[in-house]
């Protein structure tokens, strides 16, 4: 038996030559999915102001303060606030990007970081579409990437509609039988 000499090889790659991220083709989440979070947190903060506004009739004390310069300067910070934790919240909802590509999905998140997260389609160990109420009512649905070797979903797709998201899980769950068809036999 003869020995066979292999050379490691490792050679440059130039950055140059490297596909740029600004060439991806991404995807917006449907139009119904940041007017439903504004919606929410705006509830959220109807609710906490609501028991805000109880908090002060049962403290009487609390309506003289409000009379004040400092008082009026609390009202006012609060409202900033929260109008500052609603437009927060439907810029970053209206800013989420997909891309489903051949062998990857993207996700990118962030209004002022941005965020962008690739995930392997040959490393997804499974696949969830969940709706919860609000998304039932709707019609979206949110699609969660399960990686190999954890247990903890790797990102979520948000504000999908419902037949939209249906099909970007069959096609992940369809990813490897998809990918042994591709290559050469």
């Amino acid at each position: 038996m003869g020995a066979s000499t292999m050379t490691f090889q490792n050679p440059t790659i130039s950055i140059s030559e490297l596909p740029r991220s600004a060439d991806i083709d991404f995807s917006i989440l449907d139009r119904r999915y940041a007017p439903l979070c504004l919606a929410i947190v705006v509830f959220v903060e109807c609710v906490f102001v609501l028991a805000a506004l109880i908090a002060l009739t049962v403290f009487s004390g609390m309506r003289e303060f409000i009379n004040t310069a400092p008082g009026s300067l609390v009202i006012i910070l609060s409202f900033i606030i929260l109008v500052w934790i609603a437009l927060k919240t439907w810029l970053t909802a209206a800013a989420i990007r997909f891309s489903l590509r051949q062998h990857d999905l993207v996700v990118r998140t962030g209004i002022f970081w941005r965020s962008e997260t690739v995930q392997p389609l040959r490393r997804v160990q499974h696949v969830e579409l969940t709706r919860g109420p609000l998304d039932k009512r709707f019609g979206l649905a949110n699609v969660k990437l399960f990686s190999a070797g954890t247990g903890q979903s790797t990102f979520v797709v948000p504000g999908l509609e419902v037949t939209n998201a249906e099909k970007v899980k069959a096609y992940i769950l369809d990813y490897p039988a998809l990918d042994e068809a591709q290559e050469p036999v």
